[in-house]
């Protein structure tokens, strides 16, 4: 009888000692499996695109309507611009890219060929031109490497008497 006693008393003692190592060992795997990817793996992997939605004075445009594509995949991203006109997307997977802004009362714009690369940090400002909802002007100066801004077309239009056009 005490023998029985002392053995019923030990297997209580493993199947608890089982049970809260088997407790603590899915706790720890599921700190594991959920923390990694957001800490470590995901941050290097991915690009943060940001700038500044401005009019054609230079003055910050909160609200303005951000849509970004990947051209390779079709996936969107959406943003609006806070009250000093900054954007920020982040985690967008590397690739080229088209990004469109709009904003009641100014010109769609579209930026064309920016591309991003494995934990780049770019910075795209976006001025927007006055204009009817309906109107739209593309930028794909980016596909050549360099972005330039609308006003540069226009100065230089202006200084060769015609109008400049961006053809992609």
């Amino acid at each position: 009888m005490l023998l029985e006693t002392h053995r019923n008393a030990m297997t209580a003692v493993i199947i608890r000692r089982l049970g809260a190592d088997f407790c603590l060992s899915r706790i720890l795997w599921m700190l594991i499996i959920l923390g990694c990817p957001s800490t470590g793996f995901e941050q290097g992997a991915n690009a943060d695109l940001s700038g500044q939605i401005t009019d054609p004075g230079g003055a910050a445009l909160p609200g303005a309507g951000l849509t970004i594509q990947n051209v390779g995949t079709g996936l969107k991203q959406a943003a609006i611009s806070n009250d000093p006109g900054l954007y920020m997307i982040s985690a967008l997977s590397t690739g080229h890219y088209t990004l469109a802004v709009e904003k009641q009362g100014f010109q769609k714009s579209v930026q064309t060929g920016i591309t991003l690369t494995v934990g780049q940090a770019a910075t795209l400002n976006v001025p927007l031109r006055l204009g009817n909802v309906d109107e739209s002007v593309t930028d794909c100066s980016a596909e050549r490497g360099t972005i330039w801004p609308i006003s540069f077309f226009r100065r230089m239009g202006a200084a060769f008497g015609r109008e400049l056009r961006c053809v992609c």
